[in-house]
């Protein structure tokens, strides 16, 4: 899938070329990072193997958001594999994703 066909499922990330939140709001110019990494991962731009990785972990850890309607699954898995990689843990990933991507 081409990356801009993704871009439907990104809730910062719009295909800018810069992130417009920096210097605004922190964790929103972190979830455009990690969205824009997602979209070059998920079109195939960049090798796109740790995705089906991250997946796994997702699947294991937090299986209530695996099928969510908020984000895909590949997106909430690198999302959760950033965040658990950085020193955070399953519940407040799940606090995160609540706030910035099921509203």
């Amino acid at each position: 899938m081409k990356e801009s066909d993704l871009l439907q499922y990104c809730r910062y990330y719009k295909g800018e070329r810069r992130n417009p939140y920096e210097g605004k709001d922190q964790n929103k110019m972190m979830l455009w990072s990690y969205e824009q990494i997602w979209a070059d991962m998920a079109s195939g731009n960049t090798p796109d193997s740790l995705l089906a990785e991250y997946c796994l972990y997702l699947h294991r850890d937090l299986p209530e958001l695996v099928n969510n309607d908020y984000a895909p699954m590949s997106l909430t898995a690198l999302l959760y594999d950033r965040y658990t990689h950085f020193g955070g843990g399953a519940e407040g990933f799940k606090k995160l994703f609540e706030e910035y991507y099921m509203k």
